[in-house]
């Protein structure tokens, strides 16, 4: 049975995880005595696991020629198919909206970006279940296929020094050529620690006093960086955040999952430079902000007390980190922060906390912080050959590595102008497509809410706008320099790439 299943594809598999998915909210809404949503979820899951159980004995016989490139490309099918199919039972129960916008919805969830068309409290808690759900999916998905599709090609961040070994060597994955078994080995390898994670966090979250449901949400939302919960707010109360702050980690650098349980463990996580970087900017934009809120505070000569203080250094470091991370969850302090130093847009802010992104074989989005350190070293090297015009570049290498992190910056920053020319020509003001842009491309869909505050609801949006919007979130999820690679006839032809 097991080798039955290895050898089918991977669209299918990963469709038919979806469909036992839907027997989740189901059974949630059967024990709310939702039994019209319960029908919905249940009907919809058992109908689409039979057809795909009779295709795949359809297909069971015929042989499937399969290599890196074509799980990519069924990768990223599925980002446009799964959708479709989750779409379903949630446009079958939701009050409002069409089947189109329950599909930018859920194609929203899946790529972990977070954004929804709907006000959340006209959602039924199983169909928020069911968006949580899908996020925390996509975010496995994001998981394993950096590691078993991503890695093996030098995408997605893997085509930088060193990281395509540690892509393969850290996971235990071996050095198996076939896409299918690496597949199939990455997820017996990551989903116990992605499952076990949320686990651990769904519990701690509890222990800080919030509901059962609040808490399943949230660490739903912190692993796999989706920023999708219920009608209430995220997280309630600082002992909430500061666990979160703790597993934002995991969205900062893959070593922080890849190598527990290894040997210098600890000494790999200290070094590792996508953390450290991102402990620079955690520690170094909350001190900027910390001199405005200062600033302000003297200006207007309000008293400044401990407790203030304070207030205003976790609000700020929460909030960055988490935008840095691509999660969007903002402290409950920091509406005060913004209150205090007269900080009416912080959009700027947190738009480009968003592009830097997390790190490598994570379920972040952005450009990645491994790119950017790489880009700054580059840099400091081009300006040290200026000063120096007659030095001889020691490490070609290194060379070689930064143009690849300059030619993934010149494709993402070529994406996004696009899609705002894009928004632009579909009439939305420059503004309001830029932030609508940043958010699709960088999966980071709370940024919506500033869109809002500019005048802009997505929901009310052309049904062009939204499909704008629902292709950009999956380029920004896959990537624009794995699309190239799907288009680039050399590596589709070439034998080795299995």
């Amino acid at each position: 049975m097991g080798a039955h299943l290895k050898q089918q594809p991977l669209l299918l598999l990963m469709a038919s995880a979806l469909a036992l998915a839907m027997y989740v909210p189901a059974i949630y809404a059967l024990q709310m005595r939702d039994h019209y949503i319960a029908r919905a979820f249940f009907y919809a899951g058992s109908l689409l696991l039979i057809v795909l159980w009779m295709i795949g004995i359809a297909m069971s016989t015929r042989p499937h020629g399969q290599n890196a490139l074509r799980q990519l490309l069924a990768l990223g099918v599925g980002f446009f198919v799964l959708p479709f199919l989750a779409a379903v039972p949630f446009a079958e129960t939701v009050r409002s909206g069409d089947f189109f916008d329950a599909y930018v919805e859920m194609v929203s969830a899946l790529t972990t970006t977070g954004g929804t068309l709907y006000v959340r409290s006209d959602l039924p808690q199983a169909l928020h279940l069911w968006r949580g759900l899908m996020g925390w999916m996509g975010g496995a998905m994001m998981w394993i296929a950096a590691l078993a599709i991503f890695a093996p090609l030098g995408l997605g961040g893997f085509e930088l020094e060193g990281a395509r070994q540690n892509g393969t060597e850290t996971s235990g994955l071996g050095k198996e050529s076939a896409p299918n078994i690496r597949i199939w080995r990455a997820t017996r390898v990551l989903m116990p620690i992605y499952s076990g994670l949320t686990l651990v966090l769904c519990l701690g979250l509890i222990l800080t006093g919030q509901d059962a449901f609040s808490a399943l949400m949230a660490s739903m939302a912190v692993l796999s960086t989706s920023g999708i919960h219920g009608a209430g707010p995220a997280l309630d109360g600082f002992a909430a955040e500061a666990l979160c702050f703790i597993f934002f980690i995991f969205a900062l650098s893959r070593v922080s999952y890849m190598g527990v349980g290894r040997k210098g463990f600890a000494v790999n996580l200290s070094q590792d430079r996508e953390l450290r970087l991102a402990a620079l900017i955690t520690i170094c934009v909350p001190m900027l902000l910390f001199l405005r809120h200062w600033i302000g505070a003297y200006d207007d000569q309000t008293a400044v007390t401990l407790g203030a203080l304070m207030r205003v250094l976790w609000g700020a470091g929460f909030t960055v980190l988490s935008f840095l991370s691509t999660t969007g969850f903002e402290s409950e302090y920091w509406g005060f922060a913004q209150i205090w130093s007269g900080m009416k847009t912080p959009s700027l802010i947190l738009m480009g906390l968003a592009l830097l992104g997390g790190g490598v074989g994570t379920t972040a989005g952005g450009v990645k912080l491994l790119r950017i350190f790489v880009i700054t070293r580059s840099s400091r090297r081009e300006l040290q050959r200026l000063a120096y015009p007659s030095s001889v570049a020691r490490r070609d290498e290194a060379l070689s590595v930064g143009y690849m992190a300059w030619v993934f910056f010149m494709l993402f920053a070529v994406s996004l102008c696009s899609a705002m020319v894009g928004f632009s020509i579909l009439h939305i003001p420059f503004e309001a497509a830029f932030l609508l842009a940043i958010s699709a491309i960088t999966t980071t869909g709370p940024l919506l809410q500033s869109a809002f505050a500019q005048g802009v609801d997505l929901a009310q949006m052309s049904p062009q706008v939204k499909a704008l919007y629902a292709v950009v979130m999956v380029l920004g999820r896959l990537e624009s320099l794995a699309l190239v690679a799907l288009l680039t006839r050399d590596l589709w032809g070439r034998g080795s790439i299995r």
